[in-house]
């Protein structure tokens, strides 16, 4: 159980911590108005760099471990995704690019869930059902604050509120 609630602080911390700064930021300056979306995209911005190079490339061993025996080329395809991890830093602080990257991002998440149910259930893997039975309980949730803070920190709730309205004055 312990697990469950040291995830979400290493998510929860960074972000209330980026949201404080930003906040005091906003409020000394005076140039720029306080938004959550800053801080959710800074923290998927530290997750994202952190585990594309960390743990595609440096330490991939883990994530070739969450992919199934049937899948060629696991290697190639833990840099594949860690460059990809890499790619949706840049993008998430592009503006021209920021609302894609965050509906990638979200399609992202839900594509690899599945590998982490796999790797959990696999004996020799840690986090594993044996090494870790609580694991699930705190990533399945944590996954979805991911897809939440790459869907209000790029700004995709705008983006669908106008749509809804266009469909509502047609």
């Amino acid at each position: 159980m312990s697990s469950v609630i040291s995830q979400f602080l290493t998510v929860l911390v960074p972000t209330l911590m980026f949201g404080l700064c930003f906040y005091v930021l906003s409020r000394l300056s005076g140039r720029f108005r306080f938004r959550w979306a800053l801080a959710f995209k800074a923290s998927l911005s530290l997750l994202f760099l952190y585990i594309g190079i960390w743990g595609h490339f440096i330490a991939a061993e883990g994530v070739v471990a969450l992919i199934p025996e049937f899948i060629p080329f696991p290697y190639f395809w833990s840099y594949a995704t860690g460059a990809l991890e890499v790619l949706f830093v840049i993008g998430l602080w592009w503006p021209r690019f920021e609302k894609l990257t965050g509906a990638v991002i979200v399609g992202y998440l839900a594509l690899v869930l599945p590998f982490n149910i796999y790797g959990w259930t696999v004996p020799g893997n840690v986090p594993s059902f044996e090494t870790d039975p609580w694991y699930l309980w705190g990533r399945i949730p944590l996954q979805a604050v991911f897809m939440a803070f790459a869907y209000y920190g790029t700004g995709l709730d705008h983006v669908a509120k106008k749509r809804q309205m266009r469909a509502e004055t047609a």
